[in-house]
């Protein structure tokens, strides 16, 4: 967790507003439903302008001999990213925002049902500022990957119900202080962890489709069929 999250906003423009966004270094700018580990993604940097650049999702530390850790490198857990050798330096100068619309995460319902996936979002439809790492990573043969991690703390409140975890979200001057460069203490970060808050967030269903990186369209956060059957693909303005 997480494994999954949308970021559809179709236009650049509130989310410059919304994370103080100076330069936008994504050329191929897209609505995305169901974004995957491995996957290229937007991400906010402050290096040294605050920019909005395409990382892969998967972090793959710098001393890394191989690109692989990075599938097993998704998510930092926040109680211990500033002591793990895989998130250290990036967490001392190397934080990022990812921006997203929604997560999914899947409920284990009683029986033999299968896991429903749940897509979990704000209800005023504002993107979520979720904290998370970078690094660049050079490979023996010269090529260079820039990657991420989300990092995620306990779970609180009624998600707790889906998942022990959930991405560690950041609103207003929580923003500036973890993209803020330097070092940063751990009573600051703790204080961060404390503001966590699900008050504003929407648990709602979603089609099982979900759950293959193949499919990335607006039937990803579509509810599921009353029958069962895939829900019908949406268009992007349906």
């Amino acid at each position: 967790m997480c494994g999954r999250y949308t970021l559809h906003v179709a236009d650049l423009s509130e989310l410059k507003e919304l994370l103080g966004i100076l330069r936008v270094l994504v050329p191929d700018w897209k609505p995305r439903y169901n974004i995957a580990p491995t996957q290229d993604a937007p991400v906010v940097v402050q290096s040294p302008q605050r920019s909005l650049v395409s990382l892969r999702w998967g972090l793959i530390p710098s001393w890394a001999e191989s690109a692989a850790i990075g599938t097993r490198s998704i998510n930092a857990r926040v109680e211990t990213i500033a002591e793990l050798p895989t998130f250290k330096h990036a967490f001392s100068s190397r934080r990022c925002i990812v921006p997203a619309t929604g997560y999914f995460e899947w409920r284990t319902p009683g029986g033999k049902a299968p896991k429903q996936p749940m897509w979990i979002h704000p209800r005023d439809g504002v993107p979520l500022a979720l904290a998370g790492l970078w690094e660049t990573w050079h490979s023996p043969e010269g090529e260079e990957i820039e990657s991420f991690a989300i990092v995620t703390t306990d779970a609180i409140g009624e998600l707790r119900e889906i998942h022990d975890r959930m991405p560690l979200e950041l609103r207003g001057e929580a923003i500036e202080a973890w993209l803020r460069p330097g070092v940063m203490s751990g009573s600051a970060l703790a204080s961060l962890v404390q503001r966590a808050s699900v008050e504003q967030l929407e648990v709602s269903p979603v089609d099982t489709r979900v759950g293959s990186p193949f499919n990335d369209d607006p039937g990803c956060i579509a509810p599921p069929a009353a029958d069962g059957t895939a829900a019908k693909q949406l268009g992007l303005f349906d």
